[in-house]
């Protein structure tokens, strides 16, 4: 993979998302819809606060500059309930415009960051053998595959089949 590639799969996984989220009708943005009891509007701060992670990261790893809350003192999910009760009380055109702003903030990195810093494995030690890239991924296009599938359902668009797996919709 390449610079250009990255970029086209964020753009194109980014087009994918908006396609679904310009679904949902603006008088539904802020009622509680996803299995976790969050509304659209959550989902969209929860997007922008891993893009904006992501963002803060490369900066913290290149320059030593620690991002709240700092690295290895919440998991994944404490991250996550973190950032919910951050963002939660935003008003839906606060949330839009933070996640925005932090999707734009991640791509004008990507376009000004050697290739070698995104792609070589030990180019950031923090990363532990990891290309800075796949932390990239990982909170765009990834993160956006991981949440469709949920967003779809909630929208019953077409192509897509709930049924249960034992207890378990799926």
């Amino acid at each position: 993979m390449n610079k250009e590639d990255l970029l086209d799969r964020i753009e194109q996984g980014r087009q994918e998302l908006l396609n679904v989220l310009n679904r949902v009708p603006a008088d539904q943005m802020e009622v509680p819809a996803l299995a976790n009891g969050w509304t659209m509007k959550d989902f969209i701060s929860h997007l922008g606060f891993w893009e904006k992670r992501a963002h803060e990261m490369y900066h913290y790893f290149a320059n030593g500059i620690v991002p709240d809350p700092r690295p290895g003192t919440l998991s994944l999910d404490e991250m996550n309930a973190w950032a919910f009760s951050t963002n939660h009380n935003l008003s839906l055109e606060t949330a839009r415009s933070n996640e925005q702003d932090a999707y734009q903030a991640l791509i004008k990195l990507v376009r000004s960051v050697s290739d070698e810093a995104l792609f070589h494995p030990q180019y950031f030690p923090q990363t532990e053998g990891r290309a800075f890239a796949k932390w990239i991924e990982d909170n765009t296009y990834g993160h956006f595959e991981e949440h469709l599938p949920e967003l779809r359902a909630w929208l019953n668009l077409p192509g897509w089949i709930q049924y249960f797996s034992g207890e378990q919709k799926v």
